[in-house]
């Protein structure tokens, strides 16, 4: 986490600052990222929000993740392999 220098603060509240740092843990320190499809995970997506009483800046962050990995060719997904 540290190596990878942590979540991407150009991100702030919302989403894509987990993918980013996957991306950056497979990316720039070449290891490899494993999903466990068998897990089981619950979240109450808009809680802090709710609390809040603020949105999330979605389709901004999904930008900036783009236009940060969309050209580096570490987002192809083929099933069955490890990304």
């Amino acid at each position: 986490f540290n190596k990878a220098q942590g979540f991407g603060q150009e991100f702030g509240m919302g989403t894509w600052e987990d993918v980013d740092l996957c991306m950056k843990v497979r990316l720039l320190l070449g290891k490899r990222i494993f999903v466990n499809v068998d897990a089981t995970g619950y979240h109450y997506v808009g809680a802090t929000q709710e609390k809040k009483r603020r949105g999330y800046h979605l389709q901004q962050n999904k930008l900036i993740f783009q236009s940060k990995w969309g050209s580096s060719g570490g987002m192809v997904w083929t099933s069955g392999d490890f990304w």
